[in-house]
């Protein structure tokens, strides 16, 4: 009896260690794979100024965002915010973030939900920050870096793949995403060097063909619930 409890126990702990290393293989191969398909496009990159792309996301989910009664707080502060990104890949990012934090807000009562999104560059400084912080419940200090780990999930029907990829779109445009704890949330932190520290990709020089762009005043704050620039 005492036998067959161990091989059973044993049976269990070996089909979890394979879960798991099959997870780490599929988890290797999606992010090699996203790292290939962002090589191919790094001449789509453009120079553009970060707070218009946040504000093209804030657009994109204003609705969203007021349906779950979260108040925007919008500011940007200093001079030099233009980069070169892909677009479209850093709105997947910050769109990723902002519908995190709304999710992450669901248990807090709905005149107290924030979500704030700060840039700013410091003077010499030679990269952009973006800042999005809610009022959520935050992140444990000790799961600051795990919450980036590919299949790392609190959602019930999360997959764990939205950060890792995040950070990974972040890492091929020279910046960085971390998260940090904020004053009753969580905030994550992204940051992109700016543009007259962009290489040009191997093989070839930058795409960097200017395309019109709205501009958003520094300083600006917007306080209306979903509100966008």
């Amino acid at each position: 009896m005492l036998e067959q409890a161990r091989l059973a126990r044993v049976a269990v702990l070996q089909e979890l260690i394979e879960d798991i290393v099959r997870d780490s293989r599929r988890a290797e191969t999606v992010i090699g794979q996203l790292r290939r398909l962002m090589r191919r496009e790094q001449r789509d990159r453009e120079p553009v100024n970060i707070a218009i792309v946040v504000s093209e996301v804030l657009d994109l989910v204003r609705a969203e965002l007021r349906k779950h009664d979260i108040g925007v707080e919008w500011e940007v502060s200093g001079e030099g915010l233009d980069v070169v990104v892909n677009r479209p890949q850093i709105h997947q990012v910050l769109l990723n973030i902002i519908l995190n934090a709304r999710d992450a807000m669901e248990s807090v009562p709905p005149g107290a939900r924030r979500l704030r999104v700060t840039l700013r560059r410091e003077p010499f400084e030679e990269v952009v920050h973006v800042l999005i912080a809610d009022s959520g419940m935050g992140i444990a200090a000790d799961r600051l870096d795990e919450v980036f780990e590919p299949f790392v999930t609190s959602k019930a029907h999360g997959v764990g793949l939205g950060l890792a990829i995040s950070r990974t779109i972040m890492a091929d445009h020279g910046g960085d995403l971390r998260a940090e704890s904020g004053e009753g949330g969580a905030v994550l932190h992204l940051t992109l060097p700016v543009m007259s520290k962009v290489r040009a990709p191997k093989g070839g020089p930058a795409d960097v063909s200017i395309r019109p762009n709205r501009p958003v005043s520094a300083g600006r704050t917007e306080t209306d619930a979903g509100a966008a620039p």
